[in-house]
């Protein structure tokens, strides 16, 4: 039964994780649209940089994205709950996921989804610090941008993919099926 509950939380995380990547990538191409003037084939390929910082990010299991950006620019994402990374041993500690019960994968995986888009948006930032050479202020300031525009577009990903579409002629859509 508690296998069932498992895969319905990834199941769960995974649908959230599709949601927030439309959100936040069309925030981020807007963003870069109004502020820098990037042109299409920027946003597309920082979508493409944002996969290799994703695999950089992911080979170790010791540090999270979202503390990886703090160190690197001073930029700490939170969850919407004031809550830190630092807060959190799934967030900043070695877990040895073949020692952990059932029950407390369960657990870590439902506290995971509330980091989702601070884990998609350290990912985005860290591509325009490592791959683009954004300095820390202007790290700053396109996250700045980027809220913005999740605001201006109701926290809804529908909405934000429809805007990017007009504003950056992106069609998210087909970047994230193709891997453009």
């Amino acid at each position: 039964m508690r296998l069932k509950e498992l895969r319905k939380i990834e199941k769960k995380n995974d649908e959230y994780l599709l949601e927030q990547i439309k959100l936040i990538y069309a925030s981020t191409a807007i963003a870069l649209k109004r502020a820098y003037n990037w042109e299409r084939h920027g946003i597309v390929k920082l979508m493409d940089l944002t996969h290799e910082v994703w695999n950089e990010c992911a080979a170790t299991n010791e540090r999270s994205m979202i503390q990886m950006l703090d160190e690197e620019t001073g930029v700490e994402l939170q969850n919407g709950d004031g809550k830190s990374w630092r807060d959190l041993a799934f967030l900043n500690a070695r877990i040895s996921m073949g020692q952990m019960t059932l029950p407390q994968w369960m657990y870590m995986r439902n506290q995971q989804r509330k980091w989702i888009p601070a884990q998609v948006t350290a990912c985005i930032l860290l591509a325009l610090k490592r791959k683009c050479g954004f300095d820390e202020n202007k790290i700053a300031e396109t996250y700045q941008k980027m809220l913005e525009v999740e605001q201006e577009n109701l926290f809804s990903y529908e909405l934000a993919m429809e805007q990017c579409q007009r504003e950056t002629k992106v069609n998210l859509v087909e970047c994230l099926e193709k891997g453009e």
